[in-house]
């Protein structure tokens, strides 16, 4: 009876179901590169993601935000890697 009950209730709440998160790191051609962690200070984060300030969903279309969750702050020179991936490779992200 259990089982049935549990279930039900996945089941009526799956349309309910939210989530969100973000991606950490990448690999791709045997390479792994940090995404960025947007808990801790930019401050010396070498990365090859944009800045990103928090996991919180963005729910507003005309957030200023909405470009990746951040409001259009750069990583200071240095800190922003750029990668070169051929055409069909396979990108994971972590």
């Amino acid at each position: 009876m259990f089982k049935l009950s549990a279930a039900a209730v996945t089941l009526a709440t799956a349309g309910h179901v939210l989530a969100h998160g973000g991606v950490l790191s990448y690999s791709w051609g045997g390479q792994w590169y940090q995404g960025f962690k947007p808990y801790n200070s930019p401050t010396g984060q070498v990365t090859i993601q944009r800045e990103w300030d928090t996991y919180d969903p963005i729910q507003d279309a005309t957030a200023s935000t909405i470009a990746c969750n951040d409001d259009g702050t750069a990583l200071p020179s240095g800190q922003q890697l750029t990668g070169t991936v051929a055409a069909g490779t396979a990108i994971t992200a972590y």
